[in-house]
């Protein structure tokens, strides 16, 4: 039998990733090129996408949305997110990224949710280290790759500049090349867990308005360079640092949110929220916050991240 006929024979049968590799002896790149090559000959593929970090496959059934799913008794999710990475730039920083990686193989995190901008693109030509036609290959040869995490990506305003200057679809060319990547738009998009969902969004123009209007949601923003947590009416938004040397506050450390969600009855009713923060090359668990939502989800809050000019970090303990 052909790679083609193996891979396909073991779609048929609903095998997950981890199953088609273990079957197969095939690497998780030489499994994305023979799934290219199926769908270009007009097989319809689908994707179920786990919170243990999983996918399964089958033939066609195309869900558009990007539910994670879980199992019925699992009511305490737990992600890692990122934004800004601006791969291509004198300001990408690609240790911080293991780093990440590194603390997600050690506590379980099977699941990082990208906020934009992951490459330069071609807005401030002064940043430009990589040439924005080749900023994409970069950038996937540099990400590391795990068989067991994925990442939901949405595209922020540096990725979009790739699409209006050179006609450079991120969205199409990341599906084609990376199998543990699930682009969900550019500017804003929504992952689905149980019955509630979580927006992302990061602005492709500046000072324009968000995509879409929402009351009483969970909101995580890309594009500020800082961490911060707001209420805008009954939203809770939690605004991502910069995993980047390009930090726009005096105050601000490149970083990463650590976000655990606890669930009843399907709706989200408890987020946790910890900083990461890289210090003098050290990586540190800065602020928290604990935020509850009450039956009618009015999020109430102990303290907030506010971040606008000096920005207290409390350190709370080295991760090493």
């Amino acid at each position: 039998m052909t790679k083609e006929e193996i891979i396909l024979s073991l779609i048929q049968k609903n095998k997950t990733l981890e199953e088609i590799i273990s079957f197969s002896g095939l690497s998780i790149s030489e499994i994305k090129k023979v799934l290219n090559r199926l769908s270009n000959k007009g097989h319809s593929i689908s994707r179920k996408y786990f919170y243990d970090g999983e996918i399964q496959y089958g033939i066609d059934n195309i869900n558009n949305d990007y539910p994670i799913i879980t199992s019925s008794i699992s009511n305490e999710l737990e992600f890692m997110v990122i934004s800004d990475l601006h791969l291509g730039s004198i300001y990408e920083n690609q240790r911080l990224l293991n780093t990440i990686y590194d603390y997600c193989a050690k506590n379980n995190i099977h699941i990082i949710i990208n906020c934009g901008d992951l490459v330069e693109g071609d807005v401030n030509k002064l940043n430009i280290k990589i040439p924005p036609i080749k900023q994409l290959s970069h950038a996937l040869r540099v990400y590391p790759i795990s068989q067991d995490i994925i990442n939901y990506l949405l595209l922020g305003n540096h990725d979009y500049s790739l699409l209006t200057k050179y006609q450079i679809n991120l969205m199409d060319l990341i599906k084609e090349r990376r199998e543990d990547f699930i682009p969900i738009g550019y500017g804003e998009g929504k992952i689905f867990i149980k019955s509630d969902y979580i927006v992302i969004q990061h602005p492709l123009i500046e000072k324009s308005k968000p995509l879409g209007i929402y009351n009483k949601a969970v909101i995580i923003k890309g594009h500020g360079h800082a961490a911060k947590i707001n209420y805008d009416s009954s939203n809770l938004i939690i605004y991502c640092p910069s995993l980047s040397k390009l930090n726009l506050y005096k105050s601000s450390f490149p970083g990463a949110i650590d976000l655990k969600i606890k669930m009843k009855r399907g709706i989200i009713e408890q987020v946790y929220i910890e900083e990461l923060s890289f210090i003098n090359s050290k990586m540190f668990t800065t602020n928290e916050i604990n935020i509850h939502v009450s039956k009618n989800k009015c999020f109430k809050e102990s303290n907030l991240i506010l971040n606008e000019e000096e920005y207290p970090k409390i350190l709370r303990k080295e991760i090493k």
